[in-house]
């Protein structure tokens, strides 16, 4: 294709949802019917164009789309899209997951009384997300940043109904602002340095930024990341956001909002020195950990997966931090499937299993793993898809997982090996992380598909009932997705079309490959074990609840100081106030009084002075001959006393 072919097709790949959006809001309440299929209609065509894109981009030549958006002090700021390998892969990812989510959703939310709104924030949702895919300029990155925090705020809230579902998107949005404000500050500080906010002048202009604003800059930019892939300490909303439908879970929380923190930390990787790349090491180790721990102890199945979309997002910054780009986007890109797979298999199962409720009019948590079991015989295609989709997850060979988690291990390794201070640290956590990981996923399988059905009673009444095939079917090719081919033609070596167009490849080191799996098979028969005895070595007995945890380290602090600063607050901040304000009072009544008193009493009385002694004087001329006889008998008696007295 030309350039100009290529641009329309990418204009086409991104607007298409916006379209879907506009005609969603549109089309009249009677008509809604026509809503699921159309949408999914112009996304499969968004879809189809954004792999052509791929095609044509892939190892070639960047295409820059450029338009004049505003001027401050003369200097023009251009609003531009870049399409290159990273945005590319990013557009058919995106585009992909949402189409499947899209016909998933039509048969998930079928008797869903908004799904217009439903279907148009869904499409919203996607044009935004695209929108910070193929921005050029940080402050257009920033513009789409805040559009896809709305949509998620109204697709968490979608069940306005439901107080827990309103109160999870709330936290949502105000946790995402915490980060943004920081995101905001940062692009504040380059833009003061540069003058202008495209990445490539930004990359350009790095070398010649004091190495301490430009750790300060890229560590504010982080802030965003944080808050949108839910690193620690932010990272406690996406858990609650699972009151969401399931669908919208899968979308948002697998393949494209919180994803949309490390394609942002990829595309401003240049901004990052040495000291703000240790942070983000530590904070992306930290959020991993705390992701398992809260994996672990979860038992609603939603939870346990968006705790384990925590930890995997931790892993991928902890990679970031340590080097691995090309491993982390490697890692993005295979996680979007999996964990696709997974959430929507979730959705299968709950969907099951509500209408197992419906038919025996039985009541019981249709998400606690506890109530499951032996599913595997009433959901046999679900079961055969998140098994393998939970293969890739623990990172089990021939899977897509264990190639790019190869990537991150490998590069954790040579950083270790140059010589950084924490780096076998790093990679310590990272194969803490792979050993836990197959282990609650393993349990998940183990209590949802195995054992004994803990509500077999009411199955037998409804085991004609089968998960309708608009739901499979996108199951289905997400689990196709997850082998190791959609990553690399080798299923023990990570290089390949995607490590190796992604650029800074690293060498690939057989012992860490061969370690890797050693430690998995170590994990699952460890999982195993441990699950047929009762959880007699369980995980979960040496590591802390992490909500727990949470409400006594990092809420209890918060809460600690919210008293001190309620206190001080009270005590010295409104007593000044208080004071300054009795003492303004006071000093006007005190003036007040002065003023009525002495200044006006003193011209007063000067005044009745002067009237009074008019009046005397007066009444020596009023015409009456009464007056004049007592004023001169009253002369005279003056005078004959003034003698005799004198």
């Amino acid at each position: 294709m030309t350039a100009e072919e290529t641009t329309w097709v990418v204009l086409c790949a991104w607007l298409l949802s916006l379209l879907s959006f506009i005609i969603s809001l549109l089309i009249r309440p009677r008509l809604e019917w026509i809503v699921p299929p159309f949408t999914s209609l112009l996304l499969f065509i968004a879809s189809i164009c954004s792999f052509f894109v791929a095609i044509a981009i892939w190892n070639n030549q960047p295409l820059l789309i450029t338009w004049n958006w505003f001027t401050i002090n003369g200097i023009e700021n251009t609003g531009q899209l870049k399409i290159d390998n990273l945005s590319a892969l990013m557009l058919a990812v995106v585009n992909f997951i949402s189409l499947l989510v899209h016909i998933y959703s039509a048969g998930y939310m079928a008797d869903d009384t908004g799904i217009k709104r439903y279907f148009a924030m869904l499409g919203f949702f996607t044009f935004s997300m695209l929108g910070i895919v193929l921005s050029d300029n940080l402050l257009v990155t920033f513009f789409f940043w805040e559009l896809v925090g709305f949509s998620s705020y109204l697709l968490i809230g979608h069940w306005r109904e439901k107080p827990e579902a309103g109160a999870a998107a709330t936290k949502a949005f105000l946790f995402n602002r915490i980060g943004d404000a920081g995101f905001l500050v940062g692009i504040g500080m380059l833009w003061a340095e540069v003058n202008s906010l495209h990445f490539k002048t930004l990359a350009e202009a790095a070398a010649t930024i004091d190495p301490s604003v430009l750790t300060w800059a890229s560590l504010c930019i982080f802030c965003g990341v944080v808050g949108k892939s839910a690193q620690f300490p932010l990272s406690t909303w996406l858990p609650d956001a699972m009151e969401g439908p399931t669908p919208v879970s899968a979308l948002i929380h697998a393949a494209t909002m919180v994803a949309a923190g490390v394609f942002l930390l990829a595309r401003v990787y240049f901004l990052f020195t040495p000291s703000a790349l240790i942070v983000v090491s530590v904070i992306g180790s930290i959020t991993a950990l705390w992701g398992v721990m809260g994996a672990l102890h979860a038992v609603d199945i939603k939870k346990i997966l968006a705790y384990s979309t925590v930890s995997q997002l931790g892993f991928m910054i902890l990679g970031m931090g340590s080097g691995s780009f090309s491993g982390s986007i490697m890692h993005l890109f295979t996680h979007a499937f999996f964990k696709a797979c997974l959430f929507l298999g979730a959705g299968a199962i709950i969907h099951y299993l509500h209408r197992v409720q419906h038919h025996t009019h039985n009541d019981f948590d249709v998400q606690d793993i506890r109530n499951m079991g032996g599913l595997r015989k009433y959901l046999p295609n679900t079961f055969i898809a998140f098994v393998i989709a939970g293969a890739s997850l623990s990172g089990v060979p021939l899977f897509s997982g264990f190639v790019s988690k190869d990537a991150i291990l490998t590069q954790l390794f040579y950083n270790a090996q140059n010589g950084n201070p924490l780096g076998w640290l790093f990679l310590s956590i990272a194969f803490i992380i792979s050993f836990l990981t197959v282990y609650y996923t393993f349990r998940m399988i183990w209590f949802v598909f195995f054992g004994e059905c803990r509500i077999a009673d009411q199955m037998e009444k409804v085991k004609e009932e089968r998960v309708p095939l608009i739901l499979i079917f996108p199951i289905g090719f997400l689990a196709l997705c997850a082998f190791w081919i959609t990553a690399s033609w080798n299923p023990f070596d990570f290089h390949g079309w995607l490590h190796e167009g992604l650029g800074d490849p690293v060498p690939h080191h057989t012992m860490i490959t061969i370690l890797s799996l050693v430690w998995i098979i170590i994990a699952v028969v460890f999982a195993y074990y441990n699950l047929r005895n009762k959880h007699l070595w369980s995980p979960v007995k040496f590591f802390p609840d992490p909500d727990r945890f949470y409400v006594l380290t990092v809420l209890y602090s918060i809460r600690q100081l919210s008293r001190l600063t309620l206190a001080f607050d009270k005590k010295w901040i409104d007593g000044t106030l208080h004071f300054a304000a009795y003492a303004q009072v006071t000093i006007a009544q005190l003036m007040s009084w002065c003023d009525r008193i002495l200044i006006d009493g003193a011209v007063n009385g000067t005044a009745r002075l002067a009237g009074g002694l008019g009046a005397v004087t007066r009444s020596f001329t009023n015409g009456k001959i009464q007056s004049y006889i007592l004023w001169a008998m009253a002369s005279l008696i003056i005078f004959i006393l003034w003698i005799l007295l004198s």
